[in-house]
């Protein structure tokens, strides 16, 4: 009876720390996939943005104005726009071609 007692104790032990290894592992993989996406992107000045880009901003975001600018290496550019309260991040190529980035 006893051993029935400790084999369920130490099943249960396996059990649960099994499932805390995977969550780790998957928060990991998570922050390692965040990180990839943040590092893709080299900030530059926002006056090194071709002229489509910041005409497509103009056209399309009248009251916006760019405060941040980076690039990838596949030339797609991140811009954080600001007008009045409101920040958002948008993402063009290089051609001022809005670009769908999640």
């Amino acid at each position: 009876m006893k051993k029935l007692l400790i084999i369920a104790v130490v099943a249960s032990g396996l059990i649960f720390s099994n499932q805390t290894f995977a969550q780790e592992r998957a928060l990991t993989a998570a922050d390692t996939a965040k990180e990839k996406v943040q590092e893709e992107f080299t900030k530059i000045e926002v006056n090194q943005l071709p002229q489509q880009v910041k005409e497509a901003v103009s056209r399309d975001f009248r009251d916006a104005r760019i405060v941040e600018a980076a690039v990838s290496r596949d030339r797609i550019y991140k811009l954080v726009l600001v007008s009045d309260s409101e920040r958002k991040t948008v993402f063009a190529d290089a051609n001022g071609n809005w670009v769908n980035k999640k």
